[in-house]
């Protein structure tokens, strides 16, 4: 059986993400999750490894709730083999050969993942009127790896980019790709100190590593807090979402 280390749990619980990974079958549809106030801003999120956009179906609902103006999406990862698993297939954005070594993982497939992430920005863009500046990129975990790698090399001016209990993927080659158009984004990393999956040392670390690029963002520490969302963290991000992306008709209202 292979194992997985994407999913949340319920928002409030300390969950335990060593559980054991439904099989997936074929390409699983995006979960979007509509505003029910005037659509003027787009979160775009991605689970973690093993997991499917429908893990974080309720963190997101309940964000919802205090950003009725904002939409949802939460695509899924398609099934591949993965070396830290054994070689078992099991959705995964990229391939990971192990938690203890990601300077030396080339992740492969990462770049066919930052592509479709980009396809989603241009979309929502293109057909829906939402200028880039109004669109969060977040994930978890392996999600949240491919947030910061492929939204600080993207030509997309981001309203924010949102790293959950993640690493910066190739740190050294990143350094020379990071485009000037995203330098300017404003960026949350958050990871517990009890995260023994993707250890709270390398969060730390990628955020030095963006720091030193002269990227502007915070690091919040989570105490206690395993590979898994809990309470503290949802409103942490949720503020921070809303200070991101406020809804434009309040502000408007405000400002009469």
């Amino acid at each position: 059986q292979p194992a997985f280390w994407g999913r949340p749990g319920a928002p409030g619980a300390l969950s335990a993400v060593h559980a054991y990974a439904q099989p997936v079958q074929g390409v699983i549809p995006d979960i979007v999750i509509p505003p029910t106030q005037a659509h003027t801003a787009t979160v775009i999120f991605l689970h973690g490894l093993g997991d499917t956009g429908n893990g974080w179906k309720d963190a997101m609902e309940a964000i919802g709730q205090v950003m009725p103006h904002v939409k949802f999406i939460l695509p899924s990862a398609q099934q591949q083999p993965v070396t830290l698993n054994q070689g078992f297939p099991m959705p995964s954005w990229f391939d990971i050969l192990s938690l203890e070594a990601f300077d030396n993982d080339p992740h492969t497939g990462l770049d066919d993942t930052v592509d479709r992430v980009y396809q989603l920005i241009q979309r929502e863009v293109d057909e829906f009127g939402i200028p880039a500046d109004r669109i969060v990129l977040g994930g978890f975990s392996q999600g949240g790896a491919v947030s910061l790698y492929g939204g600080f090399r993207s030509d997309f001016k981001l309203g924010g980019i949102l790293a959950l209990s993640t690493w910066l993927p190739r740190g050294e080659s990143f350094a020379q790709e990071v485009s000037d158009a995203p330098k300017g984004t404003p960026f949350l990393m958050c990871h517990g100190d009890a995260d023994m999956v993707v250890q709270y040392r390398y969060g730390k670390a990628s955020f030095k590593a963006l720091q030193s690029l002269g990227l502007s963002g915070e690091f919040k520490t989570i105490p206690g807090l395993v590979h898994s969302l809990d309470m503290n963290e949802l409103r942490i991000i949720a503020q921070w979402l809303r200070e991101r992306l406020p809804d434009e008709a309040s502000r408007d209202e405000a400002e009469l």
